[in-house]
């Protein structure tokens, strides 16, 4: 589906003979369900989502200071 749209838009562009041209893809998105779960945080998941960003920041911390000590060393 991905590889269509990108046709569909790379021929729009190619074909367009006016700003704002605008055409609709054939294709129909599934169901809904992806909305509820999107950025869903509760009781369910609160534990993994704080131990996936402590280790996130602990992965950033990391990334500072090697650019701090190439820095120092440059």
């Amino acid at each position: 589906m991905q590889t269509q749209i990108a046709d569909l838009a790379m021929d729009v562009l190619e074909t367009a003979v006016v700003p704002r041209t605008t055409v609709q893809a054939p294709v129909q998105w599934g169901d809904d369900g992806w909305r509820e779960r999107f950025m869903h945080v509760g009781d369910d998941n609160r534990a993994q989502l704080a131990a996936e960003g402590a280790e996130r920041q602990r992965f950033q911390q990391e990334i500072r200071e090697q650019d701090a000590k190439a820095k120092a060393g440059n």
